[in-house]
């Protein structure tokens, strides 16, 4: 997408121009009549904890999804909207955008591979974006880049950040530092992506900002089409009190019922035909879902489990810290133990640091809960997937490595 520039000095082959596709195409539509629910796109689940797996969507379900998108309580994207996903197509369909600013005409601007700090101010300002949506990994980048360069971001109503959870000190740093709305968005390659969305009720507007900060990085309600529950190990329904956790179910028009090329199993949907998504989360009376953690990162010591997401949430609060990742080491006398890996920000020294994780952690958790010093570790960058997820599976094989 050129604009009429020049070509790159190094294109693929075959190679068409953008631009000259345009130029060619009829303005009259012809689209095919086809079978709703012939396959439309196959996308790969990122391996954040193992084997990418194939997700099979179909015209019916993506055309769905992308109704779910523009629904006002959901993204609630319109004609009037400039829209920039900085998420690539690979990663389930850009999260759909592309088919849902095509339903209703909205304007999109594509970043390419300039996804981080500068190049994303630069396009929200030229272009007027009123709605970008990303991970947690270019939201901080972009924060600390906005904090140091003024940039004129007044047109953006929205920012939805998924693929893992959004520490309350980044929502409140955009909105008390820019006016900026960022929000929380669950979902994964098998719900097309989205499955819920963190929007406060109206009625919780006469609530004080303390109590609302409770329900903000949450990842939300479901949005419509889409129902959750969470369950117990033997699939027993459990209570939407703000406590328990089980594992997040879903079903809905736009959720996978198997994958690509495998068989149906008890492992991907329950005996009453829920999807098993492998996340864990609690639910609270409003409904709603607050994810702990997936299955595989659970942190199981002395029988009992450690939240890797609250502890990692808890930590990057620290001003001193870009980003922290904590995964479980295997440990003779607890059978696993929390290991955190963090990375400083510019100009930071570890000096003391280690302290501050350590006295901060001690407010949240219990004692055997908190990771020993010597499982506090400074790296230069935490390893990510392809779509920007913290890479734990990595981080885990480098334990190991070293052990």
């Amino acid at each position: 997408m050129d604009d009429k520039s020049e070509p790159p000095t190094v294109t693929p082959t075959p190679f068409t121009d953008y631009e000259a596709l345009l130029a060619d195409a009829s303005n009259i539509e012809s689209f095919p009549d086809i079978d709703e629910n012939l396959a439309c796109g196959l996308c790969y689940t990122s391996g954040t904890t193992g084997q990418p797996k194939g997700v099979l969507y179909s015209h019916r379900s993506n055309y769905l999804h992308a109704m779910g998108e523009c629904m006002t309580d959901s993204f609630g994207i319109s004609e009037r909207d400039t829209v920039l996903p900085v998420v690539p197509m690979f990663h389930a369909n850009a999260w759909g955008l592309p088919y849902s600013c095509a339903m209703v005409g909205a304007k999109q601007v594509l970043p390419g591979s300039h996804l981080l700090g500068s190049p994303i101010a630069n396009m929200m300002e030229s272009e007027r974006v009123t709605f970008s949506a990303g991970v947690p990994t270019v939201w901080r980048v972009l924060y600390q880049h906005l904090k140091q360069h003024k940039h004129n971001l007044s047109s953006l109503r929205l920012i939805v950040s998924g693929g893992s959870a959004a520490p309350l000190s980044l929502i409140e740093a955009y909105k008390n530092d820019f006016g900026i709305t960022l929000t929380s968005v669950w979902g994964m390659t098998e719900t097309s992506p989205v499955g819920t969305l963190c929007r406060p009720r109206g009625w919780m507007d006469a609530w004080t900002e303390e109590r609302r900060s409770v329900v903000l990085p949450k990842q939300g309600t479901p949005v419509p089409g889409i129902e959750v529950d969470i369950r117990g190990e033997n699939n027993e329904a459990l209570a939407w009190d703000g406590q328990q956790a089980g594992e997040v179910v879903v079903r809905g028009p736009w959720v996978v019922s198997d994958y690509f090329k495998n068989e149906r199993t008890e492992a991907t949907l329950t005996p009453d035909g829920w999807f098993r998504t492998g996340d864990i989360a609690r639910m609270d009376k409003y409904g709603y879902m607050e994810i702990t953690d997936r299955t595989k990162d659970i942190i199981k010591s002395r029988g009992e489990w450690i939240s890797s997401v609250d502890m990692e949430n808890l930590i990057v609060q620290l001003p001193k810290l870009q980003e922290a990742c904590v995964v479980g080491r295997t440990d003779v006398t607890r059978g696993e133990a929390p290991v955190v890996f963090a990375v400083l920000k510019e100009e930071e020294k570890e000096e003391g640091v280690k302290d501050e994780i350590l006295a901060l952690l001690a407010t949240k958790f219990a004692g055997w809960q908190i990771p020993k010093r010597a499982d506090i570790h400074f790296i230069d960058a935490i390893p990510k997937t392809s779509v920007g997820k913290l890479n734990k599976k990595a981080l885990r094989a480098t334990l190991e490595e070293g052990s």
